[in-house]
């Protein structure tokens, strides 16, 4: 078979997967108060003529929000938009993760590794009302920024390797609109960018291409400032950009804690520990499995002998697989901050060691390594694709793979025979492995998309399929109550949690805030949003359960948020009780408050 044949055919496979997991999964993504509908609220507010940073406190850049607010603009609201657009980034993303698995192994295993990034993160779905996919996220700026770092970095480890220029160019381009995207991922990535650049760029006595490692913060530094500028939002930007985010890295947030793992820090540590334990003595049994085989095959001459011993391996590879899957459920990638880690030694060693030879490969490997490793600090404990954050574990994916297939065992190069069948039997092994190890998610991702069953049609703004639950009909119920008794005019402001609301009645929130959980209350101070509250003169005030135990406080009015409930219930009366009274029960019930 050609190469281009070869070619054809791996991306027919990636192809109709990816077709497959649209077709079993389609519109039957995201939640109807959690994050989802906060992205599509911001889009419309920037159709409507608002203005970012100054009218609408937002945490991330301004390219994803007016980029889906021009297709807003121009096409009308609608959530069929994000889901479009969400399909072209997932496919971009997929080609940057081919792209790069190509440079340090064949299209076998980069296009097993696409596979892997489609299954596991793209169409995720690990629980009731999960929101960590790629086709509608819960921050579209997240997404964005990622396949802009994916391709930054593709663009890099190609410089590295032929030193053209063209690919440092479009590197600084793609890490620009990363930090036009999200500053604070972009950042991580670019400052280990910058010192491995800068590094290779004296060694090789180019010093002149440092300026180049400089122009992408530079670049957005510019653009910032210019938007700022001439919009008046500077107050605004502040507050949205570093103050929130210093709030957040000063360790009063236990969303934080609990999300990079630092929470439970020495179990997780522990974890991560067992489990880089667990690859580093399997994937030993799986050479010296591959190893004796091969040279009882060579004892025993046939041609049948190759076939047979691959499908002997395969056999053994998935019992042994299975017996350690068992153990490694929802833990497999907690391994992957010692495993970069490991690989950063490897490579720098190499480094140094061959630093008078001209070798691109220990300089794009270490590369990777470091900038999987800077991105995925966030959820450092917690990296996997599941949970907030999923979308920073896509360069470590690559690692991992990278790990499995190549670097561990060229360990063995120096000492043991590692070629011919050998690789091939090894690499059988490990691929065997993988698919055991993501068996779990691939089957339970299905069986949660066929429990959304109820379709939700709210004329052009939305339509998708959700569970037929009493969360559900409720948050209809109350839909329906606020648009035959509010009117077009009306504004209405929803707590702590589901701006959602707004979007979808078409009735605005005139507030800069529209989420009102523990982060948020406290750094903005209670007395702040009482002000605005007054200020704008609301006239409905909806509040509903939304349990917030992953911020360390429960319920808001009651373990946070106090002083606000009581001058809501001091200057608005109870109009409406749907459900339970939300407060002191897990279940879903809503107050409609109207001001008097």
């Amino acid at each position: 078979m050609n190469t281009r044949t070869q070619r054809a055919c791996f991306y027919s496979l990636i192809g109709i997967c990816f077709v497959w997991l649209l077709h079993v999964t389609w519109f039957r993504w995201g939640h109807l108060i959690v994050d989802t509908f906060r992205d599509q609220w911001v889009f419309y507010q920037i159709s409507k003529g608002k203005v970012l940073y100054r009218d609408i406190f937002y945490f991330y850049g301004f390219l994803p929000p007016y980029l889906m607010g021009c297709i807003y603009r121009l096409f009308g609201p609608s959530l069929a938009w994000t889901v479009y657009v969400g399909i072209a980034v997932t496919v971009v993303t997929s080609v940057s993760v081919y792209r790069i698995g190509r440079i340090f192994f064949s299209r076998v295993i980069a296009t097993f590794l696409v596979l892997n990034f489609l299954f596991l993160f793209a169409f995720g779905h690990y629980g009731v009302g999960d929101i960590c996919n790629f086709i509608l996220p819960y921050s579209f700026a997240s997404t964005l920024c990622i396949m802009f770092l994916l391709g930054g970095i593709f663009c890099l480890l190609k410089y590295l390797q032929r030193a053209r220029m063209s690919y440092l160019r479009w590197w600084v381009i793609l890490f620009a609109c990363g930090f036009f995207s999200r500053i604070e991922f972009s950042a991580a990535a670019w400052l280990v960018s910058f010192f491995i650049g800068a590094a290779h760029s004296v060694l090789y006595k180019q010093p002149r291409r440092i300026a180049y490692f400089i122009a992408a913060p530079a670049l957005a530094v510019i653009g910032y400032g210019i938007f700022v500028a001439a919009n008046n939002a500077s107050e605004g930007f502040s507050e949205s950009a570093f103050r929130f985010f210093s709030f957040v890295g000063s360790g009063k947030s236990h969303f934080s804690l609990l999300t990079s793992g630092f929470f439970e820090f020495w179990p997780n540590v522990r974890t991560g520990l067992i489990m880089f334990a667990i690859h580093v003595i399997m994937l030993g049994c799986f050479y010296a499995l591959s190893a004796k085989l091969h040279e009882a095959g060579e004892k025993i001459q046939g041609k049948a002998m190759p076939s047979l011993s691959a499908l002997l391996l395969a056999l053994c590879s998935f019992w042994i697989s299975r017996k350690v899957s068992n153990y490694m459920m929802l833990s497999q990638y907690s391994l992957l901050p010692f495993l970069l880690f490991f690989g950063i030694v490897l490579y720098g060693f190499q480094i140094i060691k061959n630093r008078k030879q001209t070798s691109a490969a220990p300089w794009a490997g270490c590369t990777l390594f470091a900038v999987a490793l800077a991105l995925i600090m966030r959820i450092i404990l917690k990296a996997g694709p599941f949970g907030y954050g999923f979308f920073l574990g896509i360069p470590a994916l690559i690692c991992y793979f990278i790990f499995c297939f190549s670097l561990y065992p060229s360990l063995f190069a120096e000492t043991f025979v590692f070629k011919g069948r050998v690789v091939s039997y090894y690499r059988l092994c490990v691929a065997v492995f993988l698919v055991v190890a993501a068996a779990p998610f691939f089957l339970f991702g299905p069986m949660m998309y066929g429990q959304r069953t109820l379709k939700l049609d709210f004329g052009p703004k939305a339509a998708f399929y959700y569970y037929s639950d009493e969360l559900t009909q409720r948050y209809l119920e109350t839909f329906l109550y606020l648009h035959d008794n509010t009117k077009e005019g009306d504004s209405i402001v929803v707590m702590p949690e589901g701006v959602g609301l707004n979007y979808l009645l078409g009735r605005d929130n005139p507030l800069p805030y529209d989420t009102f959980l523990p982060d948020q209350v406290f750094y903005i101070g209670e007395e702040k949003i009482i002000a605005l509250l007054a200020q704008h003169a609301i006239d409905y005030i909806v509040v509903w359960t939304r349990l917030s135990a992953e911020y360390g406080y429960t319920s808001f009015g009651v373990d946070y948020g106090a002083k606000i409930f009581q001058w809501v219930k001091g200057h608005y009366a109870l109009e409406k009780q749907i459900g339970p009274f939300p407060f002191g029960t897990s279940e879903f019930g809503v107050a409609i408050y109207k001001r008097q």
